[in-house]
């Protein structure tokens, strides 16, 4: 009896361990940009104020540099070059967008560095509005140093 007690009890730990383990937010979706979105769901026109948006992406720099602190370590470097480009399908429900892709200008392979800038995004809380989704574009360098 205490054996079966034993190996539910550390079974639980395990699972629990890695439910609690787990991201917070599911896998964000990429999307299509080439593909035309059905507008006929959505009556309103407004589109997304402009400053809270970007206040919003704003609020994602720790995120960002947690990432690119990330990348540093896995590629053993002092700093991570190229560019970024993410693009932001909205919701016009607010919050977690429909979908974000991201480029990297980069020659490397970094698909780990584009999927947590993809998650990094996604987690900022973007504003609702009465329209069609919209897509935003942020563009910026991923590891822009420090000046003396």
């Amino acid at each position: 009896m205490t054996t079966t007690t034993t190996t539910t009890t550390t079974l639980f730990t395990v699972i629990a361990s890695i439910l609690f383990a787990a991201p917070v937010f599911a896998a964000v979706p990429e999307f299509n940009p080439e593909v035309p979105l059905n507008l006929d769901r959505y009556e309103g026109s407004e589109r997304p104020d402009q400053d809270v948006v970007m206040e919003r992406f704003n609020g994602t720099f720790d995120a960002i540099d947690h990432c690119v602190e990330l990348e540093r370590k896995r590629a053993h470097v002092d700093q991570v070059d190229g560019n970024a480009s993410v693009d932001v399908l909205l919701d016009p429900e607010g919050n977690r967008p429909l979908g974000v892709n991201a480029k990297i200008d980069s020659d490397k392979s970094q698909k780990k560095l584009k999927g947590c800038l993809r998650q990094a995004i996604a987690s900022a809380k973007f504003p609702g509005y009465d329209g069609p989704p919209v897509v935003v574009n942020f563009e910026f360098e991923i590891d822009p140093g420090y000046e003396d």
